[in-house]
């Protein structure tokens, strides 16, 4: 069992599965590509997984720290700072 604080809840994961590792296992029984995603968090537990994807992104409200493991920092917060980070990988969409 790993337990995790993220300053906001408490999480308990089996060890060896966690965000990515089931981020992963989609990509792989989908054939999908993991490059070709983006993924957001903002908290210790997304880590792995922001590294994993293609594009990882952190919104503003994350700890300072995790701003090292993403390629791009959003400046808004919670979910603006989400529809930021898509917007900035994906201007295509918008």
């Amino acid at each position: 069992m790993r337990v995790l604080d993220t300053g906001f809840a408490i999480h308990l994961q089996t060890k060896g599965i966690t965000k990515a590792t089931a981020f992963l296992q989609i990509c792989e029984k989908t054939g999908r590509n993991p490059d070709a995603f983006l993924a957001v968090g903002d908290s210790h537990n997304d880590i792995e997984m922001i590294q994993a994807a293609g594009c990882g992104a952190v919104v503003r409200n994350c700890s300072d720290d995790m701003c090292s493991a993403a390629d791009y920092v959003s400046e808004k917060r919670y979910g603006e700072g989400f529809v930021d980070a898509v917007k900035n990988v994906f201007p295509s969409l918008f």
